[in-house]
């Protein structure tokens, strides 16, 4: 639903907000994986646009040929469909790992990087 879309695109900037917070514990991967989780969010960005337009199209009339409001609508649920056949499989991957195992994989990291720094 569209507004289980929009939930998942807040989750899915703040997990970007916290992994990108964190690039410093091991620059290569985890600058790797905040990008990957900004394309999510920009994509879903993308697709709530497009659902808002949608929505405003259905509940107007400010394009009275009904024919290139309906191409528009379609236009959008094509694009909307394309960019859901992207976002999923970064999304599984980007949360395939338990919550926990991901909180010790990146306690370990942050070990490392703090014995790392000279005093």
């Amino acid at each position: 639903s569209p507004s289980k879309m929009h939930d998942l695109r807040k989750r899915m900037k703040y997990f970007w907000y916290q992994v990108d917070l964190l690039q410093p514990i091991f620059p290569g991967p985890m600058k790797a994986y905040a990008s990957t989780l900004e394309t999510i969010g920009e994509n879903l960005g993308v697709y709530h646009d497009l659902q808002v337009l949608q929505e405003f199209l259905a509940g107007s009339t400010i394009i009275s040929d009904a024919r290139v409001n309906e191409a528009l609508q379609e236009a959008c649920l094509a694009k909307k469909s394309m960019l859901l056949y992207n976002i999923w499989p970064m999304a599984d991957i980007a949360y395939s790992e338990e919550p926990a195992a991901m909180v010790n994989r990146l306690a370990s990291y942050w070990k490392v990087y703090a014995h790392s720094k000279p005093e």
